[in-house]
């Protein structure tokens, strides 16, 4: 089996500056957060590891009501993310952040439409090379070596009642570029199985939801 002495070490800064009036509210965020591992494995794996991550974001978020029925949020900014693993290459990736929401109040309703756009982050779980036994037929290994990677995630959301009759529906699309997932071979040497990780491909998530309730009575109501 494999032993493991590992020690983190983190710390993280921030900044916020806010403005409110009648219609409008503004922020101006930055953040930088910063982690360090130290680990040392023993026993079927002999090796040190030191890993440092670090990842700065600056954000401008903006909100309007532009009407009693039309409102408006967002919140924009960058994602720089480094890391570097002892004996490997330093990874850098700079990516934008999105989060905007539109809302639109309707006579029996209301409707909204949302979009995400966020990269990905790993650990030392992930990021490292050491062998690590899991038990007598599974070895565990870290890729150092993972592509650059992103999330979008969008929806439009509407919701009406009718009288006794309440509508929802969503539409939702998502889409994953080189997201992390688990990988398997065989180490034909030592006869056993070895977990690792990939992201060379992408994936797309299609959903619509669509929820009906009828109020029957005070104290029942038919939901499907």
């Amino acid at each position: 089996m494999t032993d493991e002495d590992e020690k983190a070490l983190w710390f993280q800064l921030s900044a916020i500056y806010n403005y409110f009036s009648q219609k409008h509210s503004l922020s101006v965020e930055l953040f930088h957060y910063h982690d360090v591992w130290n680990a040392d494995y023993s026993g079927n794996c002999e090796l040190w590891q030191h890993l440092w991550k670090g990842e700065s974001l600056a954000f401008f978020s903006y909100n309007f009501q532009a009407s009693r029925r039309l409102s408006l949020k967002t919140r924009i900014g960058l994602d720089w993310l480094q890391y570097h693993l002892h004996g490997d290459n330093s990874f850098s990736q700079l990516s934008p952040r999105i989060n905007t929401n539109v809302q639109y109040q309707l006579n029996k309703g209301m409707l909204l439409w949302s979009f995400n756009f966020v990269n990905s982050n790993h650990g030392m779980d992930v990021i490292n090379r050491a062998m690590i036994q899991v038990n007598s037929h599974m070895m565990e290994k870290g890729m150092p070596e993972l592509k650059k990677s992103h999330d979008i995630n969008t929806y439009l959301y509407y919701m009406g009642r009718f009288n006794r009759l309440s509508v929802s529906a969503i539409g939702q699309f998502r889409y994953n570029h080189h997201p992390v997932t688990d990988d398997y071979y065989l180490d034909e040497a030592n006869g056993k199985i070895v977990k690792t990780y990939s992201n060379g491909g992408n994936a797309q998530y299609y959903s619509a939801i669509l929820a009906l309730q009828y109020k029957l009575c005070k104290f029942a109501n038919l939901s499907g």
